[in-house]
C-alpha cells in the first residue's frame, strides 16, 4: 500500500457539502465550449470496475484547425 500524508480540508471549505454549496453559489469560470474536448476513460485495476473519466481538449494544432 502506498504511504500518503494524511489528508486536512482547509477553513471555510471544510468537508462536501461545503464545497458543493460553493459550486453552486459560485460555478467555474473558465467556459471550454470553444475547445471541444474528448472524453477520456481510465479503468482502475483494483477490480472494482471503477474508471476515472476526464476530458481532453487538445489545442486547435493538433486537431488540424487554424488557431
Amino acid at each position: 500500500m502506498m504511504k500518503v500524508p494524511w489528508f486536512v480540508p482547509l477553513p471555510p471549505w471544510i468537508g462536501g457539502d461545503l464545497q458543493t454549496l460553493r459550486n453552486f453559489m459560485r460555478p467555474p469560470g473558465d467556459i471550454l465550449a470553444a475547445w471541444p474536448g474528448e472524453v477520456m476513460r481510465f479503468a482502475m485495476k483494483d477490480g472494482t470496475g471503477d474508471e476515472l473519466v476526464g476530458t481532453l481538449h487538445r489545442p486547435a494544432e493538433e486537431r488540424g484547425q487554424a488557431a
